[in-house]
């Protein structure tokens, strides 16, 4: 099966910003294909950086010297996308090097032919076609009428900052065609490929929706740049950005000094994912938002880019209407305010040594859960199903949210799953209602390999399923219930008529306590006997509970429960404050009843606890509980999303160790 390959064109001088592109597709596109870079007369060692990183390379000869207008004859090396070799490739996607990626690229692979971006007069609205180009540019009548019968004037026109080509249009003519069209136009038409794409592909290009590629420059100055969202994101760096670019150069930055970590044995997923549907619907809240803006818009950008040779001329007969343009163009710009916004942030990947500044968050926003390094360790970076974490950064690079995702592995069905659990979502007072947990959810909700879920407050976690919704198009694919936390005071101790050693004798159940690695094969076999009674839930064997249970820096007792020699379940305690929590407890249906409850409440007297709490979601477990007259205190709510099987509340296997906090009193 061919690959996919991305490609972006560089000269020598912008090749930091061919790293940066690369960076920001590596760590935010979820990029599988291949990396290709377009050298237009770059020096052998210049390359050396890209090849030691597994980026292909195709040099350039030039085909012009020089270009009509601004554009340098460098633009035209995007022909060579449609010379023979790029065959050995299924799609091929382009990306300006200038450019910032936001998250996944994959919908663009979903091209027929050629997927190019459409090109609008004013924003959105007024598209630009060939008829207006060749008048704009001033084309002879005569040229005009000789093109007029071979292409469609009304055929809309194209930017080429982003491309999606399926190679099957490449024929061993296409890149010749294409050459000779340049020579006819390139002293004429200063459009750069632009003009030169729209015309030849004219009848096969498919339009991209502008949601791709977002020209920041137009946009940024009156739409705040954290509320402005694009596949990818344009602006004009030229030596250092203008003021109101300050938040996406930092970005940009940030991208170009991560470009070093670029592996491409051991790629990130994607950071975020658009469906068709959610571009859609983007684009019509933003023309809607555009079409408010349409005076201010109108005043200031077309008074820049269109109005011209008419400003000119009110400059000279109406000197006070021209003035009084050019003060309403300054005021409404508001570059400062937009500049100084403390509450603005970032969202990014986990970076090495940002443990610190992520334990400082979840310390102020949960005071009472304090987190610790050691715990943050066992936690996340010794979790034996891997984590990802995203951090929200300010403007200082001072961390101030944390969004986690830890893995483990499942069972749903039957089938083997890859569980992502949301844990420790969290961000500073200042920084809030900026849908942050909106943001952060686009970054795995829409992965079709995961089985997702997460646990909240009863004031949190309601939100789950609509911001699930909101961005999957899916609704039957996510479930909100309420789960139930039981408690039972218990009495009695060592003297006690209650206690284990006066009922030791009635009960056939035994329960001890272990603490090694020893026991790890029977805990597996047990694993093998209780699977097929779970529909739905993490996978239970020992390698999992040796990181959850055993190895916890919350002390857990992990407690086996034997009957006649043979395990029949096991429970994990933990003590505090003279409460049992049984953070997990797993028995074979056929044992499961009062009896058991009777060894496990006698154990928890022995060691002084005068209640019990603990969560569960089986039937039987349920059933048990309730007729040990265990009372439901708490029913936090669960979300989960799952888009291989339709799954209902019942199914879930569910205990405190699947949860990363405990709902008590």
């Amino acid at each position: 099966m061919k690959k996919n390959l991305l490609v972006t064109l560089a000269d020598k001088k912008y090749l930091d910003f061919a790293k940066s592109l690369f960076s920001g597709v590596y760590f935010n596109s979820g990029w599988q294909g291949d990396y290709m870079l377009l050298a237009h007369e770059v020096p052998e060692e210049d390359l050396k950086w890209f090849k030691d990183k597994g980026i292909l390379i195709k040099k350039c000869e030039p085909l012009a010297e020089k270009l009509a207008g601004r554009w340098p004859a460098t633009v035209l090396s995007k022909l060579y996308l449609f010379t023979p070799e790029f065959k050995q490739w299924d799609k091929i996607i382009y990306l300006d090097a200038d450019l910032i990626v936001t998250g996944s690229l994959d919908n663009l692979l979903k091209v027929k032919k050629v997927a190019l971006l459409a090109r609008y007069l004013y924003p959105f609205f007024l598209r630009v076609r060939l008829k207006h180009l060749y008048n704009f540019y001033g084309v002879s009548r005569q040229l005009q009428q000789q093109d007029a019968k071979k292409y469609n004037f009304n055929s809309p026109t194209f930017m080429t900052g982003i491309m999606a080509i399926n190679t099957e249009i490449i024929k061993t003519e296409t890149f010749q065609d294409l050459k000779t069209l340049s020579t006819k136009f390139q002293s004429d038409i200063p459009a750069g490929v632009d003009f030169l794409f729209s015309l030849y592909f004219a009848d096969q290009a498919e339009n991209l929706s502008p949601i791709y590629l977002l020209s920041a420059n137009q946009l940024v100055p009156y739409i705040q740049p954290q509320k402005l969202k694009a596949l990818t994101l344009h602006f004009f760096l030229y030596d250092r950005p203008v003021s109101y670019f300050e938040f996406y150069y930092k970005i940009w930055k940030n991208n170009f000094d991560r470009a070093s970590e670029i592996d491409l044995n051991n790629r990130p997923p994607a950071v975020l994912r658009w469906n068709d549907k959610e571009m859609r619907r983007y684009f019509f809240q933003l023309r809607i938002k555009l079409l408010f803006l349409g005076f201010k818009f109108l005043v200031i950008h077309s008074f820049d880019h269109a109005i011209g040779l008419a400003g000119l001329w009110l400059k000279k007969y109406f000197p006070p209407l021209y003035k009084f343009l050019i003060k309403f163009k300054a005021s409404s710009r508001n570059d400062d305010k937009i500049l100084i916004n403390k509450s603005s942030f970032i969202i990014r990947k986990y970076q090495p040594g940002d443990e610190q500044g992520i334990i400082e968050v979840f310390n102020q926003v949960f005071p009472s859960d304090q987190m610790t390094l050691e715990k943050w360790r066992w936690k996340y970076a010794d979790n034996p199903g891997g984590f990802e974490t995203l951090v929200a950064v300010n403007q200082d690079n001072k961390i101030v949210g944390h969004f986690g995702k830890l893995f483990t592995s499942g069972t749903s069905a039957g089938q083997k799953r890859r569980i992502c659990h949301v844990v420790d979502a969290c961000l500073l007072l200042p920084y809030r209602n900026q849908k942050f947990l909106r943001r952060c959810f686009k970054t795995y909700v829409n992965d079709p390999s995961l089985l997702s879920w997460a646990f909240g407050s009863d004031t949190l976690a309601p939100i789950y399923k609509m911001l699930a919704l909101d961005v999957n198009q899916y609704q039957h694919e996510c479930v909100v219930f309420k789960t139930s936390v039981f408690r039972k005071k218990i009495s009695g101790g060592k003297f006690s008529p209650f206690s284990s050693a006066k009922n030791q004798k009635s009960n056939p159940y035994v329960i001890r306590q272990v603490t090694d690695d020893s026991i790890g094969p029977k805990i597996d076999q047990f694993w093998e006997l209780k699977s097929p009674e779970i529909h739905t839930g993490v996978i239970r064997n020992f390698n999992y509970l040796r990181w959850r249970v055993i190895n916890s820096p919350e002390k857990l007792k992990f407690l086996l429960i034997e009957a006649q020699n043979k395990i029949i379940g096991y429970c994990a305690i933990k003590t505090e404050r003279q409460t049992a929590y049984i953070n997990d407890i797993l028995i074979l249906n056929k044992y499961v009843g009062p009896q058991i409850f009777v060894a496990i409440e006698n154990y928890c007297r022995d060691i002084a606890a005068k209640q019990i709490i603990i969560m569960a979601t089986d039937p039987a477990l349920i059933s048990a509980l309730k007729l040990k007259k265990y009372k439901i205190i708490r029913q936090p709510y669960f979300g989960s999303l799952d888009h291989n099987n339709k799954i209902t509340a019942s199914s879930f296997y569910l205990t405190f160790s699947d949860v990363d906090f405990y709902f008590g009193t």
